[in-house]
């Protein structure tokens, strides 16, 4: 009876455990749909070249400021992209990004690299440069591409052998970040650099 008892007990935990966080992602996705309806269009008239300054946000808003920031970036070009790295350094959504690095879950740190790979900003590059070498093949392979759009031929010097000897990075995802941040001249270095090392390891093994 009373292990029945507490098998009762255990299943109500679990069930409010779950409606707790059910409600969490609702209050959350409300949230962010929102702080969407009121910075979208700031960050267009921003984006078109108007002066615009954002609205005093909640704690915890920044992120979906920055997810909306990002997708604009990954669509606009030149003086736009301009724009859109000035507005979030008056608005200090660049500290902010640097507190987003520090945390320890996977999408608050994947959004941060997505924004500072826009804003190239090398302020925390050695930060950046450590996240590369971590064991998860996501975070470690969006961090150099973080890396190479912020400064291409360094990056290579210091992601080279990482690069080649990564079995858990995929030939196909290497080759969309060559394709989509290495200029022409980064790429003739890195198949340079593949070259000698596969020379140099033959030459080891004979």
């Amino acid at each position: 009876m009373k292990f029945s008892l507490v098998l009762v007990v255990l299943a109500l935990l679990l069930l409010l455990q779950i409606l707790l966080l059910r409600l969490k992602l609702i209050m959350r996705t409300r949230r962010e749909k929102h702080v969407e309806s009121m910075c979208q269009p700031l960050l267009a008239a921003a984006v078109a070249g108007e002066s615009v300054s954002m609205p005093g946000l909640a704690k915890g808003d920044e992120i979906f400021v920055l997810k909306l920031w990002n997708h604009l970036q990954d669509s606009v070009r030149g003086k736009a992209k301009q724009r859109l790295n000035e507005l979030a350094g008056r608005c200090g959504l660049t500290s902010y990004v640097y507190a987003l690095l520090r945390k320890r879950d996977l999408r608050s740190r994947l959004v941060a690299l997505e924004t500072l790979g826009h804003l190239g900003d090398k302020a925390v590059w050695d930060e950046i440069l450590a996240l590369t070498r971590v064991s998860d093949p996501l975070l470690s392979l969006v961090a150099v591409r973080t890396l190479y759009q912020i400064d291409p031929d360094t990056a290579l010097i210091e992601t080279v052998t990482q690069l080649i000897e990564r079995e858990d990075w995929s030939v196909a995802q290497l080759m969309i970040l060559v394709e989509d941040v290495a200029a022409r001249s980064t790429f003739i270095l890195l198949t340079d650099a593949a070259s000698r090392l596969a020379a140099s390891t033959d030459s080891a093994d004979l």
